[in-house]
């Protein structure tokens, strides 16, 4: 179930669908070298708190917080909720992704509301992240595709580079069809919400969806899986736990695909994630 065939490796979204879940990396995941291999995260959560449109992602933030605390992660930085500003989020990338070396992963995890480009003045095609300064208006709203500019300048060439984004909006924002990102090793891991759907708050379910896949791999001894399997394990999850209460895309760089990186956040034995400690 794990298992498809490579699609064309051309940077195409894939929404709701199995991928290629084999192990054909070249590098596994820093856990297994940590004396070679680092990893550098940035968590960026918001509640929304003073707006009327407050949501609950800050508690699975934490979670994913947790989760790489126990994966051994090397550098951590985690903003949430008034911290959040466009400013101090592209300051964030920018003085962490230098420090990142050619076989080191860096991962940045956003969990937030979107904006189309009419909302934020952008392109055509160029969706918004929410950020804040005290309140939220045009002004705190930062396009996709700057942010992930900021993170495409100070990667080195070599280093893997996987984002994972759970918003209640109707699109990933980020999108490696747009710049420079062909021949780069990054995979895109998005949870979003139907188009037609009113945007309401879900508690980060693909968060969630996620980590009851780490945990479900992890004790069935594949720890040391591609994002491909871990994305459709969670796809499975998605739908056994929340009936798809959310869509899951992956999206691998042109040129790259889900099945040549390795899932780099690896726990140790006897994870459990948030839900799994709850029905225990």
């Amino acid at each position: 179930v794990f298992f498809q065939p490579r699609p064309q490796m051309n940077g195409a979204r894939v929404r709701n669908k199995q991928v290629n879940g084999a192990s054909n990396f070249r590098r596994a995941a820093p856990v297994f070298k940590p004396e070679e291999q680092r990893i550098h995260m940035l968590i960026v959560a918001l509640d929304y708190r003073r707006t009327g449109r407050p949501l609950s992602c800050a508690a699975a933030a934490k979670s994913v917080e947790e989760l790489a605390r126990q994966c051994g992660v090397r550098w951590l930085n985690a903003i949430y909720d008034d911290q959040c500003t466009c400013e101090n989020v592209l300051a964030a990338i920018r003085d962490m992704t230098p420090k990142c070396g050619p076989d080191d992963v860096f991962i940045m995890y956003i969990a937030g509301h979107g904006a189309s480009p009419e909302d934020s003045g952008a392109q055509a095609g160029q969706h918004s992240f929410v950020f804040v300064d005290r309140s939220v208006s045009s002004s705190t709203l930062l396009p996709g595709d700057e942010l992930a500019a900021a993170v495409l300048e100070g990667c080195p060439e070599q280093t893997r580079i996987l984002f994972i984004v759970d918003t209640c909006y109707s699109d990933p924002i980020i999108d490696f069809r747009r710049g420079d990102w062909h021949g780069r090793q990054a995979i895109l891991v998005a949870g979003t919400q139907d188009t037609y759907n009113t945007e309401e708050d879900r508690g980060a379910l693909a968060t969630h969806a996620v980590l009851l896949a780490i945990d479900k791999l992890s004790k069935v001894g594949r720890e040391n899986c591609s994002a491909g399997m871990l994305f459709n394990a969670a796809l499975y999850e998605n739908d056994l736990v929340f009936n798809g209460a959310q869509d899951l895309t992956v999206q691998a760089s042109p040129g790259f695909a889900t099945d040549l990186m390795a899932w780099p956040l690896v726990p140790p034995s006897g994870y459990l994630s948030p839900l799994s400690r709850c029905s225990n």
